[in-house]
């Protein structure tokens, strides 16, 4: 599942990592290609551009097929194990690319994984879905309660 933090000299770790979780620092100081440019990043930085100029040149930025082909993997990754998006930006307000990116990650058509809660076992489930095909393992169970199926039709997949 793809998840966010972030880790700042002064701050420390915002939600830090378990050893067995995937780290992706997406920064440009680490000359991550999902970083936004310099350019950018000191536009917004400096108050010459508001949040929403920032979110529509940040995904120009990331039109290209390098951007494409490395978000493919870390979705591909992200199946059977945690990867964070780190970054050193600390804010409450979602106000980093590392979110935007979760966001366009999540939308490339294929293999995703989902966290739900189901009401008949009371507990946290994770399942993998095939948005590509309309597939998701939750039915293929044999007892499946209504609740998954909610989840499946909130995220468009029944």
């Amino acid at each position: 599942m793809l998840k966010e933090t972030y880790f700042n000299r002064y701050k420390g770790w915002g939600i830090k990592p378990t050893k067995n979780d995937v780290i992706e620092v997406v920064m440009r100081s680490k000359g991550h290609v999902l970083s936004p440019s310099i350019e950018l990043l000191n536009d917004y930085k400096n108050g010459f551009i508001e949040w929403n100029i920032y979110v529509r040149r940040f995904k120009d930025e990331m039109n290209n097929e390098v951007c494409k082909k490395e978000m493919k993997r870390i979705k591909e990754l992200s199946i059977m194990k945690d990867v964070y998006l780190v970054c050193s930006c600390f804010n409450k307000k979602n106000y980093c690319h590392r979110y935007l990116l979760i966001n366009m990650i999540n939308e490339i058509n294929g293999v995703n994984m989902i966290e739900y809660f189901c009401g008949k076992d009371g507990i946290l489930k994770r399942t993998i879905t095939d948005t590509s095909y309309g597939y998701c393992c939750i039915l293929k169970r044999e007892q499946c309660c209504i609740d998954c199926e909610n989840i499946m039709e909130r995220n468009g997949q029944k």
